[in-house]
């Protein structure tokens, strides 16, 4: 956000649940690393209803892209 505010997801701008924190007023990397975003991970495996979500969710497309570059599945590499 223009504020500093990082979300771990654009459908949930401006909900709570997804802000893990400022990078104006912690590192990014403390706030990445951070107890918003570990409670965040939690509350999405444990309790987030899909059926909220859109139907073209754009970070699962990037986060199965990324777990096919990690694991050597991709013969090609373009831009995300």
């Amino acid at each position: 956000m223009a504020n500093g505010d990082l979300y771990g997801c654009s459908a949930y701008l401006l909900d709570e649940r997804f802000n893990y924190g400022n990078i104006i007023d912690r590192d990014f990397q403390s706030v990445w690393q951070g107890e918003r975003r570990r409670k965040n991970f939690v509350f999405i495996r444990n309790e987030l209803d899909i059926s909220e979500c859109r139907v073209n969710c754009r970070m699962d497309e990037i986060n199965r892209y990324l777990f096919k570059l990690k694991n050597d599945l991709v013969t090609h590499v373009n831009f995300i």
